[in-house]
Parts: C-alpha cells; structure tokens; sequence
C-alpha cells in the first residue's frame, strides 16, 4: 500500500437554523453526523477553542449538516467561501424554528480529532480535483474531502416523485371539487324554482270540471303559463283516431256531460260560451302538440284553429245526444229499425260547420 497521508481535517458544518457556516472540531459531531453543539454567542478566544478544546457541556447542540472536511489551514477561508456561495446561489435552507436539540440529549464523542486519510483506496471518500472559481482564479489549490451516501440520493429522488405525484393529485382533486360545488348550486336552483313555482300555483286543478265554479277556477288557474304548459301536455298524451275523435277525447276529460249540455262555443243559444277562453285553447293546443310530430298535409289542415274550433262547436250541439236523453233516443231509433247513432263519434270532420254553434 502507498504512504498514508497524515493530515489534520476539519469538517465544515452548515447549521438551518440561521443558515450558517462553521468549522468545527470532529469530535464536535455526533456520530452521525446530523448535531453538533456550537455557542449561540461566541466567548471570547473562540477561534483558539475551536481549534483545540471540547465543546461546552453547556452550549446548546443545533441540527447539522456536514458539507465537506477541509485542512485546518484553509478551514476558515473555506467556509466564508462555502457561506458565500449559500447566500448568492439563492438556496433555500430547512427551517426547524430556530429550535435545537435539547443539551439533556447525550452526544458521543469522535474517535479522534485527526482522520488518517489513506491514498485514494478508501470508497467511502472521494477526492476532489482542484476547483478555482472565477473570483479567485489567483488562489491556491486546495484539496478537500467529500462524504458521498449513496441512499441519500436515493431518497431525494423518492421523495422529489412523492411530490409531483401529490400535486398532481390535488389538482385533480380541486377539478374534482369544482364539478361538486357546480353540481350542488344546480341542484339549489332547481329546488328554489320548484319551490317557487309551487307557491304560484297553489293547488292543481282537477278535471274533469263538474260545474260553472269549478270552471271560473280553472280559468285563474290556467292564467299562469307554467300551468297551462303543463296542462296542454298532460292532455297532448290522450290522443284518439283521428283529429276529430282526438278533439272529442281532450272535451270528454276536461267537461263532465252534465256541464257540457249547460256550454256552447258562441253565445247565440243563450247558453254559457266557451269560445275565446283559456279552457277552449287548452283543448286546441293539447291536440296541435299531439299531432305535432305527422307531417301530412291533410292533418296540417285539420289542426288549424278554425277546423279545431268548429270541431269544438260541434261537440258541444251533440251533448244533448249522449247521457240518457241519448240513449232514449237511440233506442227509439232501433226499434224503428234505424241504424243508431253514436254521439261520441259523430264529431267528423264532414259535419265540423253544420248547425247552430
């Protein structure tokens, strides 16, 4: 083996908590390497007791960081180098609130203050050529020691992907919530509307109408176009046969037979006119949405608000055939060997202008 070189090395300690640099005795360091005691003010002589005594029962012992070892001769010039190279490099230090290790906890001395350094055998220490910066292109070279822990690298790169994995995470997450926070104020507003509309509406009109009252109500009810709206497509789905017979369906759901007899459509009978009011239109619009969808031109004739008013008239001069006067009358008609007739169906569209409205 080549010739051991005897050297007297002292490591340069970096402190968080104030974001200092320092040169310290090994014996100083406990033997991980990771505290070190040092005087919040330094005594006078310091430099001499830095060099050759034990630290202070009595110093507090602060969180460290070993950043290089150095000959004792260049010690003090390197950690000025190594602090300005801290500050101008912008680098952030880790923080521990200006706390430190409690002095009850026992530090174990170093084996020696002097670390006998063989010829470049030892793994464990890598030897750096050289380095002449910029500013101090004139200096001597200086040999210095490095301690190089292969898991410490390890974990920076676990925990540098720890990291953008979280943050990734929580940006999903803020989306995630985003969609959430939507979701409920939507869902807010629906149930403010549906209240709101439930209050106007009050209670729902039943049909059929079974007098001249009941009638008068259902015209303040049909006043508000949400209820209307509702109202043309609750009858929309009954339908029928044909136009006529879709017409004679939506009459027969919403009248009952003995208050049809009672209306009209025009007022030239003297009887009660449903022409021109909300009920009247509810029916015409119930069967326009039903055959909203049919494309053929004779059903788009039908659906006018002429044919469907006439079809209405109509209705109304043939209540006086159903219910028992009808049926009387059709019985008479039988035995008199006449094909009866059948009211219900006789709203065609043939007949839809005949007779008195």
């Amino acid at each position: 083996m080549g010739k051991v070189k005897q050297l007297k090395i002292f490591p340069v300690i970096f402190f968080p908590s104030d974001n200092s640099v320092e040169v310290v005795p090994s014996k100083w360091l406990s033997p991980d390497q990771q505290l070190c005691p040092f005087p919040i003010t330094q005594p006078i002589n310091f430099k001499q007791t830095q060099k050759n005594s034990v630290a202070d029962v009595a110093w507090p012992i602060w969180n460290a960081k070993l950043r290089e070892l150095t000959d004792i001769t260049a010690s003090d010039k390197r950690a000025k180098e190594l602090l300005s190279k801290q500050e101008s490099s912008g680098e952030e230090a880790i923080h521990h609130s200006n706390t430190y290790v409690p002095t009850s906890t026992p530090l174990a001395p170093m084996a020696t203050t002097e670390l006998e350094l063989p010829e470049p055998e030892t793994p464990a220490i890598v030897v750096n050529q050289p380095v002449v910066s910029e500013p101090d292109a004139q200096a001597e070279n200086i040999t210095t020691y490095q301690l190089i822990d292969p898991n410490v690298t390890t974990l920076l790169a676990e925990f540098r992907k720890f990291q953008e994995t979280s943050l990734q995470n929580q940006l999903e997450l803020k989306h995630e919530i985003e969609e959430l926070r939507g979701l409920i104020r939507h869902l807010q507003t629906l149930t403010v509307n549906r209240n709101q509309e439930d209050s106007v509406q009050g209670d729902q009109v039943q049909f059929p109408l079974r007098n001249l009252e009941e009638l008068v109500q259902c015209e303040e009810f049909l006043k508000i176009s949400t209820n209307f709206e509702k109202q043309v497509q609750l009858l929309s789905r009954i339908g029928g046969t044909g136009v006529a017979k879709t017409v004679n369906n939506a009459l027969k759901f919403v009248l009952v037979h003995e208050l049809a007899i009672n209306l009209r459509y025009t007022p030239k009978s003297g009887k009660t006119a449903l022409g021109g009011t909300l009920t009247a239109g509810l029916v015409r619009e119930s069967v326009k949405r039903f055959y909203r969808a049919d494309t053929d031109p004779v059903i788009k004739l039908k659906t006018t608000d002429d044919e469907l008013n006439s079809l209405i008239a109509k209705w109304f001069r043939d209540s006086t055939g159903r219910g028992e006067h009808g049926r009387q009358r059709r019985t008479k008609n039988a035995q008199a060997n006449e094909d009866p007739v059948n009211p219900e169906d006789s709203g065609s569209e043939a007949d839809a202008n005949s007779g008195d409205c």
